[in-house]
């Protein structure tokens, strides 16, 4: 079994890499063709959580799906209930959800129309499937920046990653990609539009707690300590400086909705790409391994269900713990 790839980047992922992913999965919920208020989300690739909380602000009732039990282990008793599972295989029967969300996990996969046939399958007639995923165009000198700064310190970008950056995310990186993958799984109504999120990172200590977070450095950081990461990112804030965050950063982020070619196909809200303004700043999208996993249960509670069928499933809580209506 291929290691976890996230694992130990939960906390990191949670407190950095969130600035940025947060914003966008307020956005991609938004795009609903119709509100998701009392209806069941599937929230696939679900890390820490962005767009489960999107989901839940905007009144669905989520479950999640990851292949990193760190990652859905992050803050698990505010969470909703989740499997640790392959986007290609989920522990669901077909029709089970309303919807479903796939931000920044289809372009992880080298055959990526596995992973959205499965997510066709698990939702129903007339649900909407909004998917994200950045732009083959997507650049960054800030980010870079911080990227020579960590290796000059000794980091070394790890095979994997470049493996995938090469391999997998430019599969879906742009509009008509997107398009075409979502023609060919017989997605209807699909729209794709690249347009600009401000995900209002400003400072360049928000840019490197960003970057910082993505599980490439996870165990770099890790080895080196917390003073010695303090002080490289301390260093890494100085070299960007106050303006270093105006270069712009290209990122596609299309959305599909899906419809049943029995029903009557609904106009998704428009699918959405983004770059940082003036002044703002945005990374790339993180790489994610895609393999079916079994992992000891968490500790406290078991809040965590592995390779399980969700379909009945209650929100999980720590024993003492509320349910909450769903």
């Amino acid at each position: 079994m291929k290691a976890d790839r996230y694992a130990g980047a939960g906390r990191r992922w949670a407190r950095g890499a969130t600035l940025v992913y947060g914003p966008i999965a307020t956005e991609l919920v938004a795009m609903s063709p119709h509100p998701l208020s009392g209806r069941t989300v599937l929230d696939a690739g679900a890390g820490t959580g962005a767009v489960s909380s999107a989901l839940a602000a905007a009144g669905a009732c989520a479950v999640a799906a990851d292949l990193s039990f760190d990652m859905l282990a992050w803050n698990a008793r505010a969470r909703p209930p989740c499997a640790v599972a392959d986007i290609r295989a989920l522990p669901l029967p077909a029709g089970r959800v309303d919807d479903a969300v796939a931000a920044f996990v289809l372009n992880h996969l080298a055959e990526p129309s596995a992973g959205l046939a499965e997510l066709i399958r698990a939702t129903r007639p007339a649900g909407a499937v909004l998917a994200a995923v950045f732009s083959n165009a997507s650049r960054s000198q800030a980010r870079d920046r911080v990227d020579a700064l960590a290796q000059d310190a000794g980091w070394q970008v790890p095979d994997w990653y470049v493996d995938l950056k090469t391999n997998a995310v430019p599969i879906l990186g742009t509009a008509e990609a997107m398009r075409g993958a979502a023609n060919a799984a017989g997605l209807a109504g699909i729209v794709v539009e690249e347009r600009p999120v401000d995900v209002g990172v400003t400072e360049p200590e928000q840019l490197i707690s960003y970057r910082l977070g993505q599980p490439l450095f996870a165990s770099w950081l890790d080895r080196i300590g917390p003073r010695r990461a303090q002080e490289i990112a301390s260093h890494a804030a100085d070299a960007i400086g106050p303006g270093g965050l105006a270069a712009a950063d290209d990122v596609v982020v299309p959305a599909q909705d899906r419809v049943r070619g029995d029903q009557q196909p609904q106009p998704v809200a428009a699918g959405f790409g983004y770059h940082a303004e003036q002044g703002r700043e945005q990374g790339p999208v993180c790489p994610v391994q895609f393999r079916a996993a079994r992992l000891p249960p968490l500790q406290d509670g078991e809040l965590v269900a592995q390779d399980q069928d969700l379909c009945g499933l209650p929100c999980l809580r720590a024993p003492g713990q509320p349910q909450p209506r769903c």
